[in-house]
């Protein structure tokens, strides 16, 4: 019979995890596991905590703890899987999916990620697959529509990107990457209005986000409106500043004294060469 004093600290800790207190949901699940070592979901969780760390290497033993608890659990194989994706293991992470799979067949998000290993290693039918399946299962889900437009932007088919970039944004308009990208498909496709239109959109959603600033800076750069890549350059610099992200500071600091120099230089007619 499990402690009241672990479901306690577990089920604390699953909280913190989920509000992002990192530090205080390690604590809890620490003390859970010292409590009851025998339970695979306080290694799953303290694994998940310690991959949002970075500490990748604590990260896989859990899991593989978990595992070795659990071994009919697809969610541990899962998640192991997306430790050995970051890890660069990309065979490991595929036979994790396979086995969540395999105990769990209606798993869209394990279709998903498996279908982001099979773009990685080029094969695209099966990547196709794997998106088509994890649509179908769980259709509401724009993160699948927006990783199967990635693909399909990847393959250079652009009108099959920008429906399912629609869809994403359709399902979650506040999914700014989904507009970036969208953005980036209309410029291929020469619609520069609708191009600004999505970029501008992703300035209303982020407006304190400098990379925001950043994506439609370079777009008037290469529509060649200088001062209006300028003024966002400027906006860009100062968050990363504020941010204490110096080496994109001094990075756009060098780009803003290169467009300065071509005003300079070029005087009115600067502003649109």
């Amino acid at each position: 019979m499990v402690s009241q004093d672990y479901n306690d600290y577990f089920l604390c800790g699953v909280d913190e995890y989920e509000a992002g207190n990192l530090s205080a949901a390690l604590e809890n699940l620490n003390q859970a596991i010292k409590l009851e070592p025998g339970f695979d979901a306080s290694y799953l969780y303290r694994g998940n905590v310690y991959s949002a760390l970075g500490n990748k290497q604590a990260a896989l033993s859990d899991y593989n703890q978990a595992i070795k608890l659990a071994p009919d659990d697809a969610s541990n194989y899962f998640n192991r899987g997306i430790i050995y994706k970051i890890l660069g293991d990309k065979q490991a992470a595929l036979s994790d999916y396979n086995q969540a799979i395999k105990l769990d067949p209606d798993k869209a998000t394990a279709y998903r990620y498996r279908g982001n290993i099979y773009s990685i290693l080029g094969d695209k039918q099966a990547a196709l697959s794997d998106y088509n399946q994890a649509i179908k299962l769980a259709p509401e889900d724009a993160t699948n529509y927006f990783n199967r437009g990635i693909f399909y932007s990847k393959l250079g088919n652009k009108q099959a990107a920008l429906s399912d970039y629609n869809q994403a944004i359709k399902l979650a308009p506040d999914k700014v990457d989904a507009y970036i990208l969208r953005g980036g498909v209309y410029g291929d496709l020469g619609d520069k209005q609708s191009q600004l239109s999505n970029y501008n959109q992703v300035i209303k959603l982020k407006p304190d986000e400098a990379d925001s600033y950043v994506c439609r800076g370079s777009f008037y750069k290469d529509l060649g409106n200088k001062s209006a890549a300028l003024s966002d350059f400027e906006k860009a610099k100062n968050l990363y500043l504020s941010q204490g992200d110096t080496k994109m500071y001094n990075n756009l600091v060098e780009e803003i004294n290169k467009i300065k120099k071509e005003l300079k230089k070029g005087g009115i007619f600067g502003l649109f060469k």
